[in-house]
């Protein structure tokens, strides 16, 4: 059987964690851990040492509404780093192979006498 939870002696004086002011020191190092590590709180508040998992989930939401301009800064970088990474898993993507002379897949497939003419696939049925 589960014990109840202590309570504070006096729980109107106590102080919940997620009450608690963050330092400058702490914000700075919030902000540069969500560029690092994006929204993977439990590596955030490994960086900030001092607030656990649960205060930097709940202060980011709180932060994202009141410091909206570097939020959207950051979130533009996670855009910018998402793009690229997909440009670049892109780029080892070989060309479709495609055998229908009506669209070429290549560029060197786009030569003149390689196209069949319209005329000659109507006439044909």
């Amino acid at each position: 059987m589960q014990r109840d939870p202590e309570l504070p002696e006096n729980i109107r004086d106590y102080n919940y964690s997620e009450d608690k002011e963050w330092s400058r020191e702490e914000l700075d190092i919030f902000e540069k851990s969500l560029l690092d590590y994006g929204k993977d709180f439990p590596r955030v508040s490994d960086k900030v040492r001092t607030k656990t998992t649960a205060d930097c989930v709940k202060f980011y939401q709180q932060w994202k509404k009141k410091y909206s301009v570097d939020y959207d800064r950051i979130k533009n970088i996670w855009k910018k780093r998402e793009t690229a990474f997909t440009l670049n898993l892109l780029k080892n993507v070989p060309p479709p192979v495609n055998d229908n002379p009506l669209f070429p897949s290549t560029a060197s497939s786009l030569k003149s006498e390689s196209l069949l003419n319209p005329c000659d696939i109507v006439s044909s049925l």
